[in-house]
């Protein structure tokens, strides 16, 4: 049989608890802890043997989400005395946040959209509204990619974070380059001149391309087998790397075409231009055309004093001009 003190203890902590329980804010101080525990420990347990960060990184979202939503629901339960009462919060508050918030709401559907149909992922190089970049970060309302290219040449990183809102799903275009099948088409145009041998330029060429690209034809092929079973995909007449002759204002162009990865592009571009450089320096019969002009002269007899008339009219010119504008000032 307990003492009066400790009758009086028990009576007294357990009427502190009664009152604590009752205390809505303590309610849902506690729901909150409960549900970041509950939400940290489950993403833990998701992806504790799971190597890919960018699963790692969208997993752990997802489940921050959704525990997120049952933490609202639950506080809102609290604060709302009956279940008639929670109903109709809910509706209003549902028709308040429609109007007031319509962009934010239409952001989210745009997050769903994203992840259910896996429109992108972190870690793809994707084009919104003219901006490439590769997507680093995807939120309930945003999407933030690191930008590429812009100033910089080629697909380098320009170091800049852009964020873009997910509603664009809905308003815009994207380009996702690296969703189901990630290559892409690249092509080099090399410019010889009339006078060389292009068709050993082409062949020296072509020979580089197969030396350098067989690996990565039979990697679109396993994509492309793979691909197919999800969707339709029109069949590539030929994966291989292959060339065709263009005729420019300065001379030939070679144009090689070739499959590459979506962010090796710049990196294949420099060991091909590299290996074009070597092999053609075997070759004298090959040399790079520029811009150039060409004049002739047709009346051989009087060329040279044409040709100081052209002289001196031209010195004469400057001579006119360089007057003009020191008179202007």
């Amino acid at each position: 049989m307990l003492s009066p003190i400790a009758l009086f203890v028990t009576e007294t902590i357990d009427g502190f608890i009664s009152a604590a329980l009752d205390n809505r804010l303590l309610q849902t101080g506690l729901v909150i802890a409960w549900a970041y525990i509950i939400a940290e420990v489950s993403a833990f347990a998701a992806f504790r043997k799971q190597e890919d960060a960018r699963r790692k990184h969208a997993m752990r979202k997802l489940i921050l989400y959704l525990f997120g939503a049952i933490g609202f629901c639950l506080i809102a339960y609290i604060w709302i005395d009956s279940a008639e009462r929670f109903s109709t919060f809910l509706t209003i508050t549902g028709a308040g946040l429609a109007v007031a918030l319509h962009h934010v709401l239409l952001g989210v559907g745009g997050f769903i959209a994203i992840v259910m149909r896996g429109l992108w992922k972190v870690g793809d190089r994707i084009e919104i509204d003219g901006v490439v970049g590769d997507v680093v970060d995807i939120s309930l309302n945003h999407t933030t990619i690191q930008e590429c290219g812009n100033w910089v040449s080629r697909d380098q990183p320009t170091g800049r974070l852009v964020t873009l809102p997910n509603s664009v799903v809905f308003t815009g275009k994207t380009f996702n380059s690296s969703r189901g099948f990630p290559f892409i088409w690249n092509e080099i145009r090399i410019m010889v001149t009339f006078e060389s041998d292009w068709k050993l330029a082409e062949k020296v060429i072509n020979e580089i391309a197969h030396e350098r690209h067989d690996s990565s034809v039979d990697h679109a092929n396993t994509y492309i087998r793979k691909l197919g079973k999800e969707c339709y995909i029109a069949p590539y007449s030929k994966l291989t790397p292959h060339t065709f002759p263009e005729i420019g204002d300065s001379g030939v162009s070679i144009v090689l075409r070739y499959l590459c990865e979506v962010n090796k592009r710049m990196i294949s571009e420099q060991e091909f231009n590299r290996m074009i450089l070597d092999r053609f320096d075997e070759h004298p019969s090959i040399e790079f055309a520029y811009p150039t002009v060409r004049a002739y002269n047709t009346d051989v007899a009087h060329a040279g004093s044409k040709f100081r008339t052209e002289i001196n009219s031209a010195v004469a010119g400057a001579f006119m001009a360089g007057r003009v504008a020191k008179g202007s000032a």
